[in-house]
């Protein structure tokens, strides 16, 4: 055996089989996947992909409801990439909303809608 400082051992339903000489050889193989299975494979990544989209902008949809029923702020995400609900009402100069707050505030300023905006664009 030489001295690598890995010790490979082999298993089989938890059994060990054999253990680790200088003349066991390993071999990896990942198996060919056939070009319509790989866009049958990419379809169904699509679709969970698009379920799962779909299924956090619902969520989204009631926690800013929520916001907007109490007058809170909602959070979603990790700090540097999330976003902040700012629900009816916010006042856009009091939370440094700027152009992305004021599309949706009426001429004093105030939130009309509620609005989900970045982290990233708040810096």
């Amino acid at each position: 055996m030489t001295d690598s400082g890995y010790k490979v051992k082999l298993f089989i339903a938890g059994q060990e089989i054999m253990p680790y000489d200088d003349d066991l050889s390993v071999e990896i193989r990942r198996e060919k996947v056939e070009d319509l299975e790989k866009q049958q494979i990419q379809k169904l990544i699509d679709e969970k992909t698009r379920a799962a989209e779909d299924y956090i902008d619902s969520v989204k949809a009631e926690i800013a409801e929520l916001a907007d029923k109490a007058g809170v702020h909602a959070y979603w995400g990790e700090y540097g990439n999330g976003e902040t609900y700012f629900p009816v009402g916010t006042d856009v100069q009091a939370e440094y909303l700027g152009w992305e707050g004021s599309e949706y505030a009426d001429e004093n300023g105030i939130l009309t809608e509620g609005v989900w905006i970045s982290s990233s664009s708040m810096c």
